[in-house]
């Protein structure tokens, strides 16, 4: 017979118990996370529209978002990735699909 040195209490291992916590921890719950998502909404727009960011005032890094070697405003494809997830998004004006390159 197994007997378990330490006892689980109820409600301890909810099934969304580990949702709640990262959402507190870690995304929109968090206190901090506008302040650490909004370079990346300012970069988002910045890309999407195809205008540079004027104003510096977020977590975005002005050395790397006014060179436009490495932050290119003319694409027609982006890809942002972090350790969870990969984001694609475009800017597709009038163009074609399928075309042969």
């Amino acid at each position: 017979m197994v007997y378990r040195l330490f006892k689980i209490p109820e409600g301890h291992y909810h099934p969304s118990s580990l949702d709640l916590a990262f959402w507190y921890d870690n995304a929109f719950g968090a206190p901090l996370s506008r302040a650490h998502g909004i370079g990346y909404i300012q970069e988002l727009i910045a890309r999407l529209t195809r205008t540079p960011i004027e104003t510096h005032n977020s977590t975005t890094n002005a050395t790397l978002n006014d060179n436009h070697i490495t932050f290119p405003l003319n694409q027609s494809l982006y890809v942002d990735a972090t350790h969870e997830v990969v984001v694609l998004y475009g800017t597709f004006p009038n163009e074609s699909y399928g075309r042969d390159y």
